[in-house]
């Protein structure tokens, strides 16, 4: 017979809002739709944070994890960052970054009490809470940077 921790781990791991992720998580990076959809200047980064949203709703409010929150808004946040980069470079790294494959595998780290994984978090909240200030910091220069240099390219239109 299993026992209550079991029984609550495995209605999670076959909840709908479990499988979404999943779901999104392989579109996303397994499928590559993260890298594609951001070859849409601005709308791509835009669309793959909505998505991403999910991830940060289900660990603060089901697995009730401030931590593992500040992990998944890091991975989040480097993920957008990196999409901003200009000439496609950011694109081209995104295929490799896979934000929403780490993403899925820290919350499947929580949902099955991975020692590793909660330590390692866990060991790094401080961190995670000046990365996620630093990686803001570099976004909001990072659009600022496209939104000049969109008008540079206007400008000579």
């Amino acid at each position: 017979m299993k026992s209550m921790d079991d029984y609550k781990r495995q209605q999670i791991l076959q909840s709908t809002s479990y499988k979404m992720l999943e779901r999104i998580a392989i579109y996303m990076d397994t499928y590559h739709l993260d890298p594609i959809i951001g070859l849409i200047p601005g709308i791509g980064d835009l669309i793959s944070a909505i998505l991403a949203i999910p991830f940060i709703y289900y660990s603060l409010f089901t697995l009730k994890s401030i931590p593992l929150t500040l992990a998944i808004i890091n991975n989040i946040l480097l993920d957008i960052f990196l999409g901003l980069i200009p000439m496609w470079i950011g694109d081209f790294i995104d295929i490799f970054n896979l934000s929403f494959k780490r993403n899925i595998q820290l919350i499947l780290g929580y949902i099955n009490d991975d020692p590793i994984i909660i330590r390692r978090i866990r060991k790094k909240v401080i961190l995670l809470f000046i990365t996620m200030i630093i990686l803001g910091i570099l976004i909001i220069f990072m659009l600022r940077l496209t939104v000049v240099f969109i008008q540079w390219i206007i400008k000579f239109l």
